[in-house]
């Protein structure tokens, strides 16, 4: 059995999303198909000699991914939906192509690439280059002829391949050979029909292409020189962006000050102003008079809709009505601009798809700071003045910018009129403290921290790194009061009043930032819902609240999703816990006990005020004592929680009622020979919260917290992951611990030093075994003085070792001897104790292969004969250079692996009955219930292994954008989604683990049309 790589419950189902701008993507690489998402599908037409025109997929024949169109010369083609772009609107066609040589009279001097078919009109083309009637390489044509709707452009003439590039722009066709340079040619109508690629001419004429044709790009924008450079060296339009950002800080010019140097060009009559009533940061400001054309220019740069960025800037309007706020954008489009507004809410964002956001912020011409924070979702997260005010999706923020003061071409001119300062893009999504920073300092690095810890200790000082000491308001006080006070000296007493409560500097978490709170609380009335803990008091969302008319804790977010918990409604003295993971799930704790998780939309959250968390219409003041409250920027795991209510506990936290052993023995690998400066960071300090017992070769025994060091060479074994995987998953809590037994020596063998006599004596045993025994005996003594009336059991045990019994040649009796030490050890520990064998590792290549082959089987065939044994196969578990002992990455594997082992015992146990298990119905890979999924499937997705009706399955709905996944869950598992990408056959996370909530969650993938691969994977927390 294996447990290091979780199995992955796959249910598939196809969905294909479009890619932002892109119209149509041909790349021949096994068919015809449009990949973009937009269905624009093609299909071969072969009208003479059938199947000399197709697919080829010979070295040298295509350009990118696997194959090619190959084209007689007989006018075959590819036909696709017919689609017109008119004159002055903008596209983009980029293409490969490689002309066949031997060709004569018309086909020698003309070969059509895309257009459209059985006319004389609407092409791209390449010719001969000689210059009769005007052919230079390439001609693109409109609806005639004429000057204003044809244009040739200078490309070579041989059979090698090339890339070509045609974008219109306004009147203006550019063409890109190579990658460039640009060759451009104005005052043209740009109009073009397209429904065919290798033809585009009568077919009176011998113009068909012949040749390779590969990767034929439609864009339904205008594409930029770098965009075209990445589709020659890539196939990517992003492949040779540069970093996109931009500072302008008008400090008497218009260069940028960011690293890319994208200075901006004053256009009409932008100026610089270094009026001090003007200029925000620094000696200038932007000044734009409202006068179309008046605007800053810059290099355009873009962001698709999957990318995350970011703009701030501040902006105070010359006047009100006339809408002429375009902040940033496009000046070449009706889409991509960001604009304060008098018609509408105030302020509106469209994105280079044409889809709008609109935000409500007032409308006035007094100075503010704005920030807009995409985060690649489809979330636009507006600020004003430092203050979150709200998050909209509409699902595209892609964004084109090559203009400050302009965003609109010149139908309607909405101009800005008045100043701008310190504009800035980031390619990212900006913190809420970075933008803190922004509006305070000018300096996204000048963070307050999220935190906070008021003690009340005589003050209202915040002793967290955040800074933000409390103001009290009217009757909110400190109180000394010995029988009030939870920890330290003192604590805070409010009367129940409106407007009594403690305020500080706001602080904001978006609906995709983790956070945590912890309180003490102890209400001084019951039915008047006086139990507001945090909030803002200035609207009705925002608030945790204890109250008496629901289920006894309320949680609202900024965007008003409500979380109702249940916890008990009295007087009493109680520790509180709030966690948010950022993807919707709230955790809740009570006295550092874990009550329930729920999903009920965004965790977003504004906190500026204590003992109050609603505005005056209704009086929910909190009355009673509040002490140690904090607030974390981060998700604090179960065990934090309970650290702080112990630590903070005036009765010392709870008395432990159960203590879970598992023991640990073997030779040098299980002592341990691994770096403990190769741990994570988390994991080189002690683990509070598992116990642990050891004994190192002629040394003495102690009883300790976990931690890396103790072994005989003052480095690290298994011990070190497997306590930490067995607290996280076998049952950990303040009433119940985790420990480990280890006695390991490096150098011993089982065929005599560990051989087992038996039976539940030391008669007969190895000396090792023996001394194994007697430190059992040692820490299930020191564990029960440790914690007196504990319940204490051994719960399994882990066997490292082998090695020994190769170098000495006992290898063919490995398979008995290990056989019986199992017998022995359950004589001695109870008949049903699970084991876990460590499997010997190929990389173990200091070892005899042969010999090692003979262990390695024996582990193997000993697991397989017993249903309450495991072996875990470690040949992909790093190995130190002596090609003998594990290193740390390796070590840290075991641990983990065999500690869901013994997790997955455990539920063995709980889920199935002994006859079961004694008959094999109950291993992993088994299948107890007949549903067809196995007995390790349904543990890791958490459902019931013993009713077969219960499995892992999902139910798919139409939604609004996409579709609702929903499936089963169970609240101590994960579940992500992740989507196939069949081009590099890779799985990527599209969806985020979620916990689940232990009965169906339902889950939405926004996307298109359905043709992808996507799958749930359920793990283990």
């Amino acid at each position: 059995m294996k447990t290091h790589c979780l199995p992955t419950l796959v249910i598939p189902f196809l969905v294909q999303s479009a890619i932002a701008g892109v119209w149509a993507h041909f790349p021949f690489d096994s068919d015809y198909a449009d990949v973009s998402g937009n269905s624009q599908n093609g299909a071969l037409i072969d009208v003479d000699t059938i199947g000399n025109s197709g697919i080829t997929t010979s070295a040298g024949d295509f350009k990118f991914g696997s194959g090619g169109l190959d084209l007689s010369a007989d006018r075959d083609y590819v036909s696709f939906p017919s689609k017109t772009f008119s004159s002055g609107t903008a596209y983009s066609i980029a293409f490969w192509a490689r002309k066949a040589g031997g060709d004569t009279g018309g086909a020698a001097q003309w070969d059509m690439a895309i257009g459209q078919r059985d006319g004389t009109n609407f092409f791209v083309a390449l010719n001969d280059a000689s210059g009769s009637g005007g052919r230079t390489g390439l001609r693109w044509r409109s609806s005639d002829g004429t000057t204003g709707r044809n244009a040739d452009f200078a490309a070579a003439d041989d059979t090698d391949w090339h890339h070509y590039a045609i974008v219109a722009s306004g009147t203006t066709i550019t063409c890109y050979v190579d990658g460039g340079p640009a060759q451009v040619a104005t005052g043209k109508s740009t109009g073009i029909i397209l429904d065919t690629i290798g033809e585009a001419y009568t077919a009176g004429n011998d113009f068909d292409f012949h040749g390779q044709i590969d990767e034929v790009w439609i864009f339904d924008h205008a594409l930029g020189e770098l965009e075209v450079e990445g589709l020659f060296t890539a196939n990517d339009t992003t492949a040779a962006l540069p970093e996109r950002s931009l500072h302008h800080r008008y400090d008497g010019d218009f260069t940028d000050s960011g690293p890319e140097g994208r200075d901006g060009t004053a256009a009409g009559t932008a100026a610089l102003t270094s009026d001090v009533g003007e200029v925000v940061f620094g000696t200038g400001a932007l000044e734009l008079d409202g006068v179309y054309g008046s605007q800053v220019d810059v290099d355009e740069f873009y962001f698709l809709d999957s990318e995350a960025w970011s703009i701030s800037f501040w902006a105070q309007r010359a006047e009100n009505g006339a809408n002429k706020g375009m902040v940033i954008g496009a000046a070449t489009d009706t889409q991509n601009f960001l604009w304060l507004n008098d018609n509408f809410t105030g302020l509106r964002f469209r994105s280079d798809g044409n889809v709008t956001y609109n935000f409500t912020v007032p409308q006035d011409t007094a100075l503010h700071h704005y920030a807009l924070v995409a985060d690649g979702t489809g979330n636009l997260s507006l600020f004003r003045d430092g203050e979150f005010v709200e998050t909209v999706n509409q699902g595209d923020s892609s964004f084109r910018i090559n203009s400050i003061g302009q965003g609109y071409t010149s139908g309607l001119d909405y101009t800005f009129q008045g100043i701008l300062d310190e504009v800035r893009v980031f390619e990212g999504a900006i913190t809420p403290t970075q933008i803190d920073g922004l509006y305070a300092s000018n300096d996204p690095d000048a963070v307050q921290p999220r935190t906070l810890h008021h003690r009340y200790d005589g003050d209202y000082t915040d002793a967290s790194a955040g800074g933000r000491d409390g103001t009290p308001v009217w009757d909110a006080l400190i109180t000394a009061d010995p029988l009030k006070v939870v920890a330290g000296s003192g604590a805070l007493e409010v009367d129940g009043l409106y407007g009594s409560q403690v305020n500080f500097d706001p602080m904001v978490f978006l609906p995709s930032e983790p956070w945590s709170v912890t309180f003490w609380a102890q209400r001084a009335e019951l039915g008047g819902q006086k139990g507001m803990v945090m909030g803002t008091s200035t609207d009705t969302r925002n608030f945790i609240w204890l109250n008496d008319n629901f289920t006894g804790l309320r949680f609202r977010s900024e965007s008003g999703s409500t979380y109702d918990f249940t916890a008990t409604q009295d007087l009493g003295l109680h520790h509180y816990g709030l966690v948010a993971d950022g993807t919707g799930n709230l955790t809740f704790y009570r006295d550092g006990q874990f009550v329930e998780t729920l999903n009920s939309g965004d965790t977003d959250f504004k906190i500026e005020c204590i003992a109050q968390g609603y505005t005056s219409g209704l009086d929910y003041t909190f009355q009673g004592v509040l002490d140690e409250v904090r607030v974390f920027d981060s998700a604090l795991i179960a065990q934090d929680v309970i650290d702080i209510y112990d630590a903070e506990n005036p009765g010392g936290g709870s008395p432990v009622t159960k203590v879970n052993v598992f023991l640990l023995g073997g030779q040098s690998n299980a002592d341990g020979r691994a770096d403990p400066a190769s741990l994570p960071a988390g994991l080189q300090t002690p683990q509070s919260d598992v116990d642990f017992y050891y004994k190192v070769d002629g040394g003495g025994s102690a009883l300790t917290t976990l931690q890396p060091g103790l072994s005989e060479t003052s480095q690290f074994g298994p011990e070190v992951t497997l306590g930490r995987r067995l607290a996280d998953l076998f049952g950990n809590g303040p009433e119940t611990r985790t420990a480990l037994v280890k006695y390991a020596n490096g150098g011993t063998n089982l065929e005599v030093q560990w051989a087992g006599g038996g039976d539940n004596t030391t008669t007969g045993d190895g000396p090792e075994y023996v001394t194994f025994q007697q430190t059992v005996t040692d820490g299930l003594a020191a564990l029960a003085a440790a914690y007196p009336g504990a319940s204490i059991e051994i719960c399994g045990m882990v066997w490292l070792q082998g090695e020994s019994d190769i170098n000495g040649g006992f290898h063919n009796n490995y398979e008995t001897n290990l056989t019986n030490f199992i017998a022995d050890v359950r004589a001695t520990y109870g008949s049903d104790l699970p084991f876990v064998i460590i499997r010997l590792s190929d990389g173990q290549s200091s070892l005899d292969a042969g010999r090692l082959a003979t262990v390695q089987a024996a582990m193997d065939a000993v697991a397989a004969a017993d249903p309450l044994t495991s072996v875990v196969n470690t040949d992909s578990f790093g190995v130190k250079g002596d090609n003998l002992h594990f290193d740390a990455a390796g070590q840290q594997s075991i641990g983990t692996a065999a500690g869901e082992d013994l997790v997955y015992f455990k539920w063995m146990f709980d889920t199935f009955s002994p006859a079961q298990i004694g008959a094999g119905a109950a291993t992993m890979s088994g299948d107890g219930d007949g549903d067809g999924q196995s007995n390790e499937d349904e543990w890791v997705a958490g459902t019931d292994g013993a009713d077969p009706f219960s499995f892992f399955a999902a139910q798919i709905a139409p939604a609004t954008g996409g579709f609702d996944l929903s499936y089963p869950t169970a609240a101590d598992r994960n579940y992500s989604v992740e989507e196939f990408d069949p081009v590099l056959e890779t799985w990527s996370e599209i969806l985020a683990p979620q916990t689940g909530s232990g009965g169906t969650d339902t889950r939405t993938v926004l996307t298109g049309d359905p043709l992808h691969i996507y799958r749930i994977r359920a793990t283990l927390p």
